[in-house]
């Protein structure tokens, strides 16, 4: 699995980009990940709307989806009428409740059935039948488009909240934090005067560092949310201990980045230089168990 490598681009203002395709870190997603995800918002966002919200047509499909897969995979005996599920194979049914034998598309006994109505895998006993198949698949790719859109939406929200998070602590980080600086050296000055050698050199470097640390963790955070965008739906237990991780990692970004973007810090050097070590700690190991989370059975 690649990672694209950070580096600061000016020295004056950060600036980061990935090595390998020179736009933003995208970490944990790969550089064709974050192509098709931008691709993606392009093809999509018409569709969720300004507001991300989808339309009374959409809603009305999606929820269509349940009712589809029931007619899809799902019918019930027509002897003993317990229900019975079927995902694979050929048309050839036996209900385990009652032992009935019968034709999974038109629901006869299947001793009516010969290579004559089209064999295990085709019943034209009824041409209605295919009719009503035809209806069925013609709506189930409708909503899948639907579930699609429904699915983006969910990481587009996500993403959009974390890259708001990120504009502010990027504008803290680039503009704000010289001033916060002198704050700290004019309240230290205040509370304990020194002299000029003093002053000088007191080591404020720690409120950068953690500044430093929030943009790269919110940067991980905002490739989370489209690295899950890829994770594909069958892969539940995947996604169950990635967004564990994703939540892990955000709760703690969010409590550094309180501490060290209000307009005063409040917090003493020691309470903030843990916690910047506790969301480096936290972002490097999260990286390091994707490859084992991908491994995680369906």
């Amino acid at each position: 699995m690649y990672y694209c490598s950070v580096y600061i681009v000016d020295t004056c203002v950060f600036v980061y980009n990935c090595r390998k395709c020179t736009k933003r870190p995208h970490d944990p997603c790969s550089c064709e990940q974050w192509t098709q995800w931008n691709e993606a918002v392009t093809k999509m966002l018409p569709k969720i709307g300004e507001k991300g919200h989808l339309s009374s047509e959409q809603k009305e499909q999606f929820h269509k989806l349940n009712e589809l897969w029931l007619v899809e995979y799902s019918k019930k005996c027509p002897k003993c009428q317990a229900p019975i599920e079927r995902t694979h194979g050929c048309n050839h049914m036996t209900c385990k409740k009652c032992k009935y034998e019968f034709c999974w598309c038109c629901l006869d006994q299947w001793s009516y059935h010969s290579s004559a109505t089209g064999g295990y895998f085709e019943c034209n006993r009824k041409k209605e039948i295919s009719k009503v198949e035809e209806s069925h698949q013609k709506l189930l790719e409708e909503t899948k488009e639907s579930v699609e859109v429904s699915k983006f939406k969910s990481c587009y929200t996500r993403y959009t909240q974390q890259l708001d998070k990120l504009k502010a602590e990027e504008t803290c980080l680039n503009e704000n934090v010289e001033v916060k600086i002198k704050d700290l050296q004019g309240r230290m000055d205040f509370e304990r005067p020194l002299n000029g050698a003093a002053a000088e050199s007191a080591d404020f470097s720690f409120l950068k560092s953690a500044l430093y640390e929030v943009v790269l963790s919110r940067y991980f955070l905002v490739g989370c949310c489209v690295y899950l965008y890829f994770i594909t739906d069958n892969r539940s237990k995947e996604k169950d201990a990635f967004e564990e991780k994703m939540e892990e990692l955000e709760s703690e970004c969010d409590q550094l980045s309180s501490m060290v973007t209000r307009p005063f810090i409040g917090h003493k050097k020691f309470d903030i230089t843990q916690r910047t070590c506790v969301v480096a700690r936290k972002r490097v190991d999260f990286l390091e168990e994707i490859p084992k989370i991908k491994e995680l059975p369906a």
